[in-house]
């Protein structure tokens, strides 16, 4: 999946399975999630979401 990085450039966005692994990982650790607002647009979220 391709997106648009702030940059100006394209860049390859995270599996949903990766993002959902790293968020649970920093929430069990206790550490903030500061970049979790830019996952809202990661189409595969959705997807991954409505299959279960």
């Amino acid at each position: 999946m391709i997106g648009y990085s702030k940059a100006g450039r394209y860049a390859k966005l995270q599996s949903a399975e990766t993002v959902l692994g790293v968020l649970r990982e920093r929430g069990r650790r206790g550490l903030p999630c500061n970049e979790l607002f830019r996952q809202l647009f990661n189409p595969q979220m959705y997807l991954l979401s409505l299959s279960g």
